[in-house]
């Protein structure tokens, strides 16, 4: 710092001798060529000579100031700009005010603009290695609060036969999917969220608790039952919150389920495959509480189909017509199924049929989450 100050305090001497030495010469030049007649009147000749000198002096402490106040300006923005990267180069953070800087000096101006420009790449490239560092942080303590979520046995259930898939993952986008006996019938609940973070994990984990507690009751009639997991699932939810659930007798011809996520039940009866009625809210919400489930005749050899939204995360099943698709070629292919695992087999091809019409965007099978019933 010391050594600067003191260059910028000799480059007005070395301005002022070499603009003086400058004037000097150019007096001398004009003595030979123009003023040799002024000699000859001493008095004259020496008052021209001290003006002449003192105009030089003056031109040249002029000049030399305009420069020495040039340099010393420009000397002191490069100062900024320096004191600018040992901050960057200390690892300390640069403020706003600092990244929109003006130094007046196209010099310094372009060095600094390389600079911010390396500065936000960096720090660009930091954010979205922080990002994904979160990310894998926050899917390892998903997989550490939801061990064994994904994980269903399936027991028998008279008059009932049931398919699911999958019956184990370890992926922790795919929805809560439980089936619960009761006295004369089943209770399905399937349940999840887009959003993959820790809040939809502890919600997952409340309501498999919640679940498992339920299958241990006894002498609760299966209306109440289906109303009372309805409300406990209310009591949890968090925002974004699909859910499907669905009582079944096996007994009797009774259907009934509440459905809040976009994509429609299916169900196949007398050989026709159709879309059981989809309300119009898509997530659980505080406006619900008091509504009443949906409900059906759901005979011997019918058969009900429900695929979680979580499909939807695939870029080719985001809009609707992948289901009228799925829908179609269920039709054409009614009459070979013949059990829940054909109807999911049968699914399965028309989703790879149909994700083999557009381009590939991922493995349906991580994301796929669903459940056939038919009536025996």
């Amino acid at each position: 710092m010391k050594n600067s100050n003191n260059f910028t305090s000799l480059i007005f001497i070395y301005f002022f001798i070499i603009i003086f030495s400058f004037f000097v010469i150019l007096i001398y030049i004009e003595d030979i060529y123009i003023f040799s007649q002024i000699e000859k009147i001493n008095e004259i000749a020496s008052l021209v000579y001290i003006g002449r000198v003192l105009i030089a002096i003056s031109f040249s402490l002029m000049i030399s100031v305009v420069l020495y106040l040039y340099v010393f300006n420009f000397t002191k923005k490069l100062k900024e700009f320096s004191k600018i990267i040992l901050e960057w180069g200390r690892g300390e953070n640069l403020e706003e005010s600092t990244t929109n800087l003006e130094f007046g000096y196209n010099e310094i101006s372009n060095l600094y603009k390389v600079f911010i420009e390396s500065y936000n790449n960096s720090l660009a490239r930091q954010s979205s290695y922080n990002s994904i560092h979160s990310s894998d942080i926050k899917n390892n303590l998903s997989l550490k609060i939801l061990p064994n979520i994904y994980e269903l046995k399936l027991t028998p259930i008279k008059n009932l036969d049931i398919s699911i898939l999958p019956n184990k993952s370890s992926n922790t986008y795919f929805d809560i999917l439980d089936i619960i006996e009761t006295n004369n019938g089943c209770i399905v609940c399937l349940t999840g969220s887009p959003i993959n973070d820790l809040n939809t994990s502890i919600y997952k984990l409340k309501i498999q608790t919640t679940l498992s507690l339920i299958k241990s009751f006894a002498g609760i009639l299966n209306e109440e039952l289906f109303y009372e997991i309805f409300s406990k699932v209310l009591n949890y939810s968090e925002k974004m919150i699909n859910l499907t659930l669905c009582y079944i007798s096996k007994e009797d011809n009774k259907f009934i389920y509440h459905k809040y996520q976009k994509n429609q039940i299916l169900l196949i009866k007398n050989n026709t495959v159709d879309f059981l009625f989809n309300s119009n809210e898509e997530f659980l919400s505080n406006n619900i509480k008091n509504s009443n489930p949906s409900g059906l005749e759901f005979n011997m050899n019918n058969y009900i189909l429900i695929i979680s939204d979580r499909i939807r995360l695939l870029k080719e099943f985001l809009n609707d017509e992948f289901l009228g698709f799925i829908k179609e070629n269920l039709q054409l292919k009614v009459n070979e199924i013949k059990s829940s695992k054909d109807l999911l087999i049968k699914l399965i091809d028309a989703m790879e049929l149909w994700q083999g019409k557009n381009y590939n965007s991922g493995n349906i099978y991580d994301y796929l989450s669903c459940i056939a019933i038919r009536k025996k």
